[in-house]
């Protein structure tokens, strides 16, 4: 997966905090002429990045939007493993996805 663009996104209950994720496969589109600036990149992750992940486990997906149409899409895939970390580990990441998710549903 060399030369592959990557996103780091917050992994919980891992040996590591972030994970690397990316497309499984290159990126190759025929635009039309001078729409470039209408060329969007979104990323659907899964919700819950869960240790232990595996390399290629599938995350979500990369949209490519023209303008307001969708003119690609790809698997996103994890570029590196997570291995579950230590019990305190995984402990303080549940506390943490709590009181987050408790400030989230406040903030919505």
């Amino acid at each position: 997966m060399n030369g592959v663009p990557y996103w780091q996104r917050r992994g919980f209950g891992g040996d590591i905090n972030e994970l690397r994720v990316g497309v499984d496969e290159e990126v190759f589109m025929t635009l039309p002429r001078n729409r470039n600036e209408e060329l969007r990149a979104r990323l659907n992750l899964n919700s819950d990045l869960q240790a232990p992940i595996a390399i290629g486990d599938e995350v979500g997906t990369l949209e490519v939007h023209l303008g307001e149409e969708v003119v690609g899409e790809r698997r996103l895939v994890a570029l590196e493993s997570i291995e579950e970390g230590g019990l305190f580990k995984r402990l303080f990441d549940q506390v943490q996805r709590f009181f987050s998710g408790l400030i989230s549903r406040f903030t919505d």
